[in-house]
């Protein structure tokens, strides 16, 4: 079984695997644009053409939605300081 800051540093390394290519928007975005933006997103990864073409491009799209890419990012803020450093120091950039 895994320690509380091993688990940490796993989640911390992985993350970019859950998180892949996100798209970002500005800091205080209004609340409504931010729904419209992910909306459009979220049509975007539900169409018919769009996935037809990423599957003739050889593409795989596994999406995430904002929700959850909100609670993943928080969650990786919430991690302590000395975790972050030795998750840097074991894949080799050393701490800050």
């Amino acid at each position: 079984m895994l320690g509380p800051a091993t688990r940490q540093m796993l989640d911390l390394l992985l993350a970019r695997q859950v998180a892949a290519r996100p798209f970002m928007a500005p800091p205080g975005l209004p609340d409504d644009r931010k729904a419209a933006l992910r909306q459009a997103f979220d049509d975007m990864m539900r169409d018919p053409g769009f996935l037809a073409e990423t599957r003739r491009s050889g593409l795989i799209v596994n999406p995430i939605d904002g929700a959850k890419l909100d609670a993943l990012i928080a969650e990786l803020y919430r991690i302590p300081q000395d975790v972050v450093d030795a998750a840097r120091s074991t894949v080799g950039f050393g701490a800050r």
